[in-house]
């Protein structure tokens, strides 16, 4: 596999190239030649997931990154460099400062 120029961790917007690093460097090898592969994917097109900047409006489709979470032993988030804060949507609903808003109301 031809080796690309990779931005920075604080730049890109998965953590994949570090879940591979923490890898022996045989197994690191074989999984960043058998992953395309498995994925159905190109290499360029697996070295362009792997290397996506931040605020990037491409992502890995969703099957694909849960796949390759689990072939390295990770979570989704973990191979996230950003992973948004949310409230969940039953926290939400039922928290009384924001029931006025839900209605177009101040309160």
């Amino acid at each position: 596999m031809k080796k690309l120029k990779t931005l920075s961790r604080d730049r890109r917007k998965y953590l994949i190239i570090e879940a591979l690093r923490e890898l022996d460097v045989e197994v690191d090898s074989h999984i960043q030649r058998e992953l395309p592969k498995e994925l159905g994917i190109t290499d360029k097109t697996f070295r362009n997931w792997i290397n996506l900047a931040q605020g990037s409006n491409t992502d890995i489709p969703g099957q694909k990154l849960v796949y390759i979470a689990r072939r390295l032993g990770k979570s989704v988030e973990e191979l996230c460099n950003e992973v948004p804060k949310v409230k969940p949507i039953v926290k939400e609903l039922k928290d009384p400062n924001n029931i006025a808003a839900r209605f177009g109301m101040s309160k």
